[in-house]
């Protein structure tokens, strides 16, 4: 038996983004039966991002969970939150193993393309959210009367 799938409206989308492009206003919505608040916040001194609150809460135990492949957080990152590959050596270290051990080795040994994935806190671009969001849920609904008209 296939589930179906419950998506917004091209107008609900539209509504969230431009919700989201000011600060003091969320968005909640009912994804896969979790409550979703999407909030634009600073994260820094000269940039923001939109947070992503489930269930009223970020956990901190989520990104541990991920990091270790298994857990409630796991499923949690993988679904609300992005993801950003990181090389595990950087280039000046990649320099060094290839210095000491040779090219050939170092890359048998040590890996020197390998990446690891990390969860981020925050989404920095609305149609990257949007796409995630719509490829790992399968029910999306805005709770009405959480968008100002």
């Amino acid at each position: 038996m296939t589930q179906i799938k419950h998506q917004l409206t091209d107008d609900q989308w539209q509504r969230i983004d431009a919700a989201l492009k000011h600060f003091m206003q969320s968005v909640e919505l009912q994804i896969d039966g979790y409550q979703v608040v999407l909030c634009l916040e600073r994260v820094s001194q000269f940039h923001n991002g939109i947070t992503v609150h489930i269930n009223g809460s970020f956990k901190g135990q989520w990104g541990v969970d991920f990091m270790n492949g298994h857990g409630e957080g796991f499923e949690i990152i993988r679904r609300f939150y992005p993801t950003r590959k990181r090389s595990v050596w950087t280039s000046e270290q990649k320099k060094q193993l290839v210095r000491i051990y040779g090219k050939r080795c170092a890359q048998k040994e040590h890996g020197l393309d390998k990446t690891v994935e990390i969860p981020g806190a925050y989404w920095s671009n609305f149609n990257s959210l949007k796409r995630q969001l719509i490829k790992e849920n399968h029910s999306i609904q805005l709770i009405e009367g959480s968008i100002a008209a």
